[in-house]
């Protein structure tokens, strides 16, 4: 009979930050640190999971990727996120972000969409945005690229 395999808890990954963070403040306290979740529901870390790994006191900041939501100015999950953040007292911010451009949508349009996502999450405590992701190259609107000439870039501008 073959074993099961193992499948990490919430308590693995709350232990596994509270260790690594500590070891990282430990050399470098200070610097800001914080566990590069998703922070979009995922095992481990959603609904009161996610503010548990946010009170371990070696963690300074929460983030949140946003994909998938390209019209959502405000998903849910970022709404309970931002909640999460303001009870521990610490900053969360956007770490990633991408909208690819609809069929027979634009880069204009993506700019647009970008626009009012950037400007409704800072105004509900989100302390940064980072579109994701830079490309050297002309943006490819099939991906979420951003690259020189992009309308998008007027908008990282303006915020």
């Amino acid at each position: 009979m073959t074993p099961k395999p193992k499948y990490f808890t919430t308590t693995d990954l709350y232990n596994f930050a509270a260790d690594v963070s500590g070891v990282i403040k430990s050399i470098d306290p200070n610097h800001l640190v914080n566990l590069g979740t998703m922070g979009g529901g995922q095992c481990g870390s959603q609904g009161a999971d996610y503010q548990k790994l946010g009170a371990i006191s070696t963690i300074d900041v929460l983030e949140f990727h946003d994909y998938g939501h390209d019209s959502t100015v405000l998903p849910s999950n970022l709404t309970s996120d931002i909640s999460a953040s303001k009870a521990l007292g610490k900053p969360i911010f956007v770490d990633e972000a991408g909208i690819q451009v609809a069929s027979g949508g634009s880069l204009a349009t993506r700019a647009s969409e970008f626009d009012a996502k950037v400007t409704a999450q800072l105004n509900a405590g989100v302390g940064g945005f980072l579109v994701w992701s830079w490309n050297n190259s002309l943006s490819n609107p099939a991906s979420w690229e951003v690259g020189p000439g992009d309308p998008t870039l007027n908008v990282i501008d303006s915020h």
